[in-house]
């Protein structure tokens, strides 16, 4: 009983609609959704409703959160090993926040060297 009344819970959190203002909601959620996802890795349960009702939340939070990226990181090599061994439909939603997190990480680093290459550029005119 008490694990149906997680799953629930998990499906009203995932519901829950964000917008750009709560960072801090979305941060918050994200948190709990990887305390219990790291339950349900560690007793085994892969292949279960909750853990794909997790996924879909940190999917829905993912945007509008700013968590750091070792974060995810910490999580990346779980979700391919739940690729692997769960059913369709979750598998697709690890991969979604496989993709989401290596999309943010490939806009981060464009930014970074274009910003290195406009401070080149200026001390180069300075020069």
């Amino acid at each position: 009983m008490r694990d149906v009344r997680r799953y629930y819970g998990l499906v009203f959190l995932n519901q829950i609609i964000l917008t750009s203002r709560e960072g801090e909601v979305a941060n918050r959620l994200i948190d709990i959704y990887f305390s219990l996802f790291r339950a349900l890795v560690n007793a085994g349960d892969v292949e279960s409703r909750m853990l794909s009702a997790l996924l879909t939340g940190v999917n829905r939070a993912y945007p509008f959160a700013s968590v750091p990226e070792d974060v995810y990181e910490e999580h990346v090599n779980t979700l391919f090993r739940i690729v692997h061994v769960s059913t369709f439909k979750t598998a697709v939603q690890a991969l979604l926040l496989i993709l989401h997190v290596v999309s943010s990480r490939q806009v981060r680093l464009h930014c970074a060297a274009q910003a290195r290459a406009r401070r080149q550029r200026a001390r180069s005119l300075t020069a």
